[in-house]
């Protein structure tokens, strides 16, 4: 059964997420990001995921659809969704950078630090018990904000203002392309988060979101 402090904090973490979505959309701190080629998208799922799969950038494909990991590399991240009978809004996908670079180029530095504070305040409203880093640039955005590296094995340690479980895995992109066992890949990140849905993680004291 929901409990009172359980739809309060669903309603108030929806809120927040979409105050925050609208200053995305509005944000105009890059020169050359999210206009019309370069379009930015919010992370997506549901704001009372237990784990945040954090990437890069955004992709082509995923200005169109306003969702991170749209087809592509986001097929293996689906497919480890699915040995574990869940869906992409059971998870909360986001990226460092919450824009399409021009050309599929890598992030500059200037937007990556331009970006962080959205990323930081997605991390404080989800409040989740993992962040599962998809690659090295995403990692090293968290270890940007935290001040501690983030490695291959989970470690704890705080994230914007929330103290969390952070591990580090390959890009899916990575495996895809045969840099590592694509099926391996799938079954550690689908074993990896199976044991956060055993019980559902609220903060009682975190019943409402505060606004900003």
């Amino acid at each position: 059964m929901l409990t009172s402090n359980f739809i309060d904090a669903y309603f108030g973490r929806m809120i927040a997420l979409a105050g925050l979505a609208e200053k995305v959309v509005r944000c105009r701190k890059c020169d050359d990001l999210n206009e019309k080629r370069t379009l930015s998208a919010p992370g997506y799922g549901t704001p009372m995921s237990p784990v945040i799969l954090l990437g890069q950038s955004l992709c082509t494909a995923c200005m169109e659809t306003q969702i991170p990991f749209t087809r592509g590399s986001g097929y293996l991240i689906d497919r480890a969704l699915a040995e574990i009978e869940k869906f992409r809004w059971d998870v909360f996908i986001t990226n460092v950078v919450h824009c399409h670079p021009p050309n599929n180029r890598p992030s500059k530095e200037q937007e990556i630090q331009s970006c962080l504070i959205y990323l930081v305040r997605e991390i404080n409203i989800v409040r989740p018990t993992l962040i599962v880093c998809l690659g090295r640039d995403a990692a090293s955005a968290i270890s940007s904000i935290s001040d501690k590296t983030v490695e291959m094995e989970m470690q704890d340690m705080m994230a914007g203002e929330h103290c969390c479980t952070v591990v580090r895995v390959h890009h899916p992109a990575y495996a895809m392309r045969g840099g590592c066992d694509a099926d391996k890949w799938v079954r550690v990140l689908a074993r990896m988060i199976e044991p956060l849905f055993d019980e559902f993680p609220i903060d009682e004291g975190y019943a409402v979101v505060q606004k900003e």
